[in-house]
């Protein structure tokens, strides 16, 4: 149902498209058990460049504590691109590691960078 959710969103748009996960994390165990879609509200061209608004990512703070869980990290689309993070997504995200199997599972779906918070 999760993966139903975000590649759909993906697909919505041809656009770079973006959003969080939610699940619970125990040692180095991640489980995703939610996505909360954003919009992409970069001023720049949306089919290479993201940003998410700073009320998006209170939002998603909110929902994981009501809900109990932790934001995993952030996902968003290459829709004419590589799947891997681009050189641009390792600047700006200062990603320390990868909410692997994710970007694997999502691969086929143009989801491109799946960042960890």
């Amino acid at each position: 149902k999760i993966l139903q959710a975000v590649v759909a969103h993906v697909e919505s748009d041809t656009g770079e498209t973006c959003g969080f996960f939610l699940g619970s994390e125990l040692g180095e165990n991640r489980t995703i058990t939610k996505a909360v879609v954003v919009a992409n509200v970069s001023p720049a061209d949306k089919l290479t460049s993201i940003v998410i608004s700073s009320s998006d990512y209170l939002q998603a703070e909110a929902i994981a504590l009501r809900e109990n869980l932790t934001l995993l990290g952030v996902y968003h689309s290459h829709p004419n691109g590589s799947s891997l993070p681009s050189e641009r997504d390792r600047i700006h995200f200062l990603i320390p590691h990868c909410v692997g199997h994710a970007k694997e599972i999502f691969r086929n779906a143009r989801l491109a960078a799946c960042q960890s918070i």
